[in-house]
């Protein structure tokens, strides 16, 4: 066996791009540590914005489909895991709906609106 490295005993492994790949991945990681803090940063203060947070970010992936091609079936598997946010967008989903099991499972205030009673 052959190394490309004569003077090394083992493969040289590790990013293909070399010090530009590792300038570019930060560049990345850093651009993306503003969404994440605001993602994180969001508050649930209402059930009426838990219930739009909920309909707005799906459950689970919209991209994954079983496609028939004839008698052959092409499977898309879901795509949303590569989103570098996938983690942030999740958790908020996961924060409204615990907040509208929460408030669910409360009981309710008596209205201000009842019939008075007689004197």
């Amino acid at each position: 066996m052959t190394y490309p490295y004569p003077s090394l005993p083992f493969p040289r492994v590790g990013n293909p791009l070399g010090w530009l790949g590792l300038v570019l991945n930060s560049i990345f990681r850093s651009a993306l540590k503003w969404p994440r803090r605001w993602l994180n940063s969001i508050e649930i203060r209402g059930s009426r914005q838990a219930r739009w947070i909920c309909r707005l970010i799906p459950a689970s992936c919209p991209f994954e489909r079983d496609i028939r091609l004839g008698s052959r079936t092409v499977h898309i598997p879901a795509l949303c895991r590569i989103n570098p946010l996938y983690e942030e967008i999740i958790a908020l989903r996961l924060r409204a709906a615990a907040y509208l099991a929460e408030a669910a499972a409360q009981p309710q205030p008596p209205s201000s609106q009842e019939i008075p009673s007689c004197p």
